[in-house]
This record gives structure tokens, C-alpha cells and sequence, in this order.
């Protein structure tokens, strides 16, 4: 009798694990789809931003050239007033 029952729970434990690989297997394969998908969706948003960002950038360099110029003018202001003067140096 012992016998038996030593093999009827050898066989359980076996199909159980085999069960159990097989779903985890599964399981590996839909994530890795998952991933996948998400791979691609994220560099689909990525390059829309990118682009966004790329026609947008002759209105920042407007800005930022605009930014500089008036930075030049308030420099010759303080020449005109103080000729020794040294602005320091931009970062």
C-alpha cells in the first residue's frame, strides 16, 4: 500500500510541476509579446515628440536670439556708463 501511495504522489507532484511549467512558459512568451508592444509604442511617442520638438525649434532659436540681443543692448548700456566694465563670461 505504501508503495502505491508513494507513486500516486510522485505522479501528483510531477504533473503538478509539469502543469506548472508549461503555464509558466506561457506566461514567459505573453510577456515578452508585452514588452514588445510596449517597445514599440513607446518609440512610436518618442518620434512624435521628437518631431513636435523638431518644428518647434526655429521659434526657440527666435527667442533665444532674441534673448541675446537684448542682453547685448543692456552690455552697451553699462559700457556707456562704466567703459572698465567686464561682464562675465556666459555659461
Amino acid at each position: 500500500m505504501q508503495v502505491a501511495e508513494d507513486f500516486f504522489d510522485f505522479r501528483l507532484t510531477s504533473n503538478t510541476f509539469i502543469h506548472w511549467h508549461r503555464y509558466m512558459c506561457t506566461q514567459i512568451i505573453l510577456q515578452h509579446k508585452q514588452i514588445k508592444i510596449a517597445d514599440i509604442h513607446y518609440n512610436r511617442r518618442m518620434l512624435f515628440h521628437y518631431f513636435y520638438l523638431w518644428r518647434s525649434l526655429p521659434a526657440v532659436i527666435q527667442l533665444e536670439k532674441a534673448k541675446e540681443l537684448k542682453k547685448q543692448k543692456w552690455r552697451e548700456k553699462v559700457w556707456e556708463i562704466l567703459p572698465d566694465y567686464k561682464p562675465p563670461e556666459d555659461i
